[in-house]
């Protein structure tokens, strides 16, 4: 495919005709991998003049629909038209959840989705980059759930119950992770649902809140690299790419239930005097991840200072932490 005008002329007749389908449809998607063939072959600057496929967006904002099929093609076009990354899944067979199967028995349409979403976008480290800072879960743990996603800091997880990994689009719930790496337990998440901590009465639900979280964390591919704007900007205006809903939040019980790790990793914000946060999730995305390296760095030393919760002083963990850093 080259780029002249009858290549340019059929990009925006493309254009056109797609900002008057509704991305949850399957005819949507039957003109995306065209369009992206001809993107990927007509100048740049040209496009970005015209606004066809340089910066992140969509004509409109995005629906939230009631079925699954129709949720799952919504929430690859976000991807696709926000974070930059080719979503076109053609591929039947899919190794990973190949493996998740073997473990659980056949899935529910909802996870079946999700699983082929991260397979696709953990294929090329760059597309995962943009897309998500969490760690791949699918793994079955305590004999009970099977992890969806595992945080960053690695002190929490979503997951679903075994028997209901079948179902259409079961509910997730969160476990907190306690323990060291070596010797890990998962353990259910009691506290009423807390910014992105909590369960959710559908898989399909807590794709959207995770993807809602992340959003304005990372920036996007660099086909959408002509995109400029402050700091921040994409996590404040996330309201503006889907229409107005409400995410249906799953709260197993009142009784708080707070893990060692927890605890420890808000002191640990605490004492760097982030009290308030008017930037919250980003700012916990770049203390978090410092969190994190010194944990997987000073894993035995961690292990051993804060093992015994009797012995656990905040000003002990500040001054470990300040520590490792400086060394």
């Amino acid at each position: 495919m080259h780029d002249n005008e009858a290549n340019r002329a059929r990009l925006m007749e493309l254009e056109r005709a797609m900002t008057e389908l509704d991305p949850s449809t399957e005819a949507w998607w039957a003109r995306v991998p065209e369009r992206n063939a001809l993107r990927d072959a007509i100048d740049h600057t040209w496009r970005d003049q015209h606004r066809l496929g340089t910066r992140p967006g969509f004509d409109r904002r995005l629906p939230w629909p009631s079925d699954v099929a129709g949720r799952m093609r919504v929430l690859r076009a976000y991807i696709e038209e926000y974070r930059g990354v080719r979503m076109t899944l053609t591929e039947r067979r899919c190794a990973r959840l190949e493996a998740v199967e073997a473990q659980t028995g056949p899935v529910g349409s909802a996870l079946d989705g999700w699983i082929r979403i991260v397979d696709h976008v953990a294929r090329d480290e760059r597309d995962y980059g943009v897309v998500l800072r969490d760690a791949i879960g699918f793994e079955v743990v305590e004999g009970r759930w099977l992890t969806v996603l595992v945080q960053g800091e690695g002190d929490y997880a979503w997951a679903v119950a075994l028997d209901v990994v079948g179902d259409d689009d079961p509910p997730v719930v969160g476990l907190h992770i306690e323990g060291s790496r070596r010797a890990r337990r998962f353990v259910l998440d009691l506290d009423r649902p807390d910014g992105h901590h909590g369960g959710y009465r559908h898989i399909t639900d807590f794709v959207h809140a995770t993807l809602s979280h992340q959003h304005g964390f990372l920036g996007p591919h660099e086909r959408l690299a002509q995109w400029h704007c402050p700091p921040g900007w994409a996590w404040r205006h996330w309201e503006r790419v889907w229409e107005p809903m409400e995410i249906a939040r799953f709260d197993p019980s009142t009784l708080p239930n707070e893990s060692p790790q927890r605890k420890r990793v808000r002191a640990f914000f605490r004492a760097h005097g982030f009290t308030e946060l008017d930037e919250a999730a980003m700012l916990e995305a770049q203390i978090g991840s410092s969190y994190a390296a010194l944990m997987r760095e000073y894993d035995a030393e961690f292990d051993a200072r804060l093992e015994d919760e009797a012995d656990y002083s905040l000003n002990e963990l500040v001054e470990f932490l300040e520590q490792s850093e400086a060394g």
